[in-house]
């Protein structure tokens, strides 16, 4: 079953490689950035603190509330269109 209909595929196609590359991208530098937070930013996060006995723990932590937003939103998403395609648009689905 294709997601999109067929004039917007190439559409689909080009976001997913866009946002595939972009991800690329941030992603190991996010990660970098955000590991070992005790030794890299010891004014913030302590040595005895979960971060310094755990050093990665705040780039999986970061990612993983983003991915959790992500289904959420991402859940929504398919209920508005179904929604907005029906001309039933209940009030708590519109953005203010």
């Amino acid at each position: 079953m294709e997601t999109f209909r067929d004039e917007y595929q190439g559409l689909a196609l080009s976001a997913v490689s866009t946002a595939w590359g972009i991800g690329l991208i941030i992603g190991p530098a996010l990660g970098g950035f955000l590991a070992q937070p005790a030794k890299q930013y010891p004014s913030l996060f302590s040595e005895e603190s979960v971060f310094g006995k755990f050093p990665y723990f705040l780039p999986c932590l970061a990612i993983s509330c983003f991915a959790f937003l992500v289904t959420i939103i991402s859940l929504r998403i398919p209920v508005r269109s179904l929604l907005f395609m029906l001309h039933e648009i209940p009030s708590y689905c519109v953005l203010a």
